[in-house]
This record gives C-alpha cells, sequence and structure tokens, in this order.
C-alpha cells in the first residue's frame, strides 16, 4: 500500500497518522507473506490496534469540539474498523486457516476500507476542521493541542 496525493486531508498531522497505518499494515502484509508471522503477528497487531484507537480518540475528540455534524456517522464508520480489526485477531488466534491467508483477505478488506473512508469521511472531516478554524480563532490552539498528543502505544 502506498501514500499518493489523492488521499491527503490537507492536515499535515492527521496525514502524517495515515501514513504511519500504511506503514504499520504493510508491515502485517510483509509479515505473512514471508511467513514470519508466527513470532511478530501478535506484536504488530497489537501495535495496529493501539495505534487505530489512538489515532480515532484524536479525530473523534476534534469532531466533538468542532461540533461536527457528521459526527455519529464518523464513529460509526470507526468503530466497524474497530470489529473488523479484532474479527481478524480472533480468526488468526482459532487457527482454523492459515495465517497468510487470513492476514492477506482483511489486509486487502482493511486497506480498501481505509482509502476509501480516508477520502470520502476523512476529507468532509478536515475540510469542516480547517472552515472551523477559520470561523473559530480559538479553535486552532484547541486543534493542535489535540493533534500534538503522544502515541504511547
Amino acid at each position: 500500500m502506498e501514500w499518493t496525493k489523492d488521499i491527503e486531508t490537507g492536515i499535515n498531522e492527521i496525514d502524517y497518522q495515515h501514513k504511519k497505518f500504511f506503514e504499520l499494515m504493510n508491515a502485517l502484509l510483509e509479515l505473512a507473506v514471508e511467513g514470519k508471522e508466527a513470532e511478530k503477528l501478535p506484536i504488530t497487531i497489537n501495535l495496529l490496534k493501539s495505534y487505530i484507537r489512538y489515532h480515532f480518540t484524536l479525530e473523534e475528540d476534534l469532531m466533538i469540539e468542532s461540533e461536527y455534524s457528521l459526527y455519529k456517522e464518523h464513529i460509526s464508520a470507526h468503530r466497524y474498523f474497530k470489529e473488523q480489526l479484532t474479527l481478524m485477531e480472533s480468526m488468526l488466534k482459532d487457527q482454523k486457516e492459515p495465517s497468510k491467508n487470513v492476514i492477506t483477505r482483511f489486509n486487502y478488506m482493511l486497506v480498501e476500507w481505509f482509502l476509501k473512508h480516508i477520502k470520502v469521511m476523512d476529507k468532509k472531516m478536515s475540510n469542516h476542521l480547517l472552515d472551523y478554524r477559520e470561523r473559530n480563532k480559538g479553535f486552532f490552539e484547541k486543534m493542535r493541542d489535540i493533534l500534538s498528543r503522544p502515541f504511547s502505544g
């Protein structure tokens, strides 16, 4: 999975976080393809889940602070994605099919979902945030504070 300009949101911090997600998904797929998943897979999945929780929490906090009208739809999409990650993790633990098959299938689904999510929902949210920031000067500081929270994995 490769980062391209057409999925940029216009908010550098959010784009940076999306790029990090791409790196984690690529690492997960690489583990599966190389057959090294047995030893490193749980660590990579936990890191991915932690990073997604971190990223989604920041986005959701920004939406609340800016009174985003599509908040419920956006958070519902986040919930679906987290459920899919949990399902993938569960299937890997069940060992009913090879890890490589599970990861490959879920990687494709998660990447497709994430790309569509960025191109549609995150771009709408980002446009709202940028517009809200222009109309509410105090929001600039609040936005910066939220987006600068460190990832503690």
